[in-house]
């Protein structure tokens, strides 16, 4: 289970160089430290850094709906592509993340959590052992975090989409264009139906958020 603080520490590495930066984001720089990123097509949306590990976490989720791990006989293993069955979709990987993904924390002066201390550029580790420094929110003091949440898993769902759409081409798997638009119209249905749930979805309490 992915959790909230898990996916701002997958965040943390990358800015502390302790995680190379996943290949297909797009990071914008000032003074030497990423500030924003965007995922997959540059035209995107610039989201702050602290969502970068939501948005690779839950692009990896997503390619483990439709990739499966296959043995070969001399006992290697890869990754090969596995239609979705009927009344799966790509959104199922938000099963794997906890109910409270899209919400953001305070610090301590009560101010959204910035991983970035400006005008100084350094990067500041969160401190999730303390959960007495920071209060878990959803209150719409901090709507434009959790917007930026959305745009973050959105971004790693389309690029999964793209993926798994070319792959069903690629295979043979779809005969038409029509077809494949009804794919694509279903899954984008499913996602949004479940980023909704999950943006309507409470807080859970603090102890339950381990980092991992």
């Amino acid at each position: 289970m992915h959790f909230l603080s898990g996916t701002i520490m997958e965040s943390y590495k990358m800015l502390n160089n302790e995680k190379k930066c996943f290949s297909k984001f797009k990071l914008n720089s000032m003074f030497g430290v990423p500030v924003s990123y965007q995922f997959g097509n540059p035209n995107n949306k610039a989201i702050p850094i602290e969502h970068y590990g939501l948005t690779k976490t839950f692009y990896e989720e997503a390619l483990k709906t439709f990739y499966v791990k296959k043995i070969n006989d001399d006992k290697s293993e890869e990754m090969v592509f596995d239609k979705l069955s009927q009344g799966s979709h790509i959104a199922d990987c938000f099963n794997n993340f906890s109910k409270d993904i899209l919400n953001w924390y305070a610090d301590e002066s009560g101010n959204p959590l910035k991983l970035i201390i400006v005008p100084q550029m350094i990067v500041q580790k969160p401190y999730f052992q303390d959960y007495s420094r920071y209060t878990k929110s959803s209150d719409e003091e901090f709507q434009q975090q959790i917007d930026y949440r959305k745009e973050a898993v959105t971004q790693g769902f389309m690029e999964a989409l793209k993926l798994y759409s070319a792959e069903l081409v690629d295979k043979g798997e779809i005969s038409s264009q029509e077809e494949l638009l009804q794919v694509l119209r279903e899954e984008r249905s499913a996602f949004d139906a479940t980023l909704q749930d999950f943006s309507t979805s409470q807080s859970t309490p603090l102890e339950d958020d381990i980092s991992q």
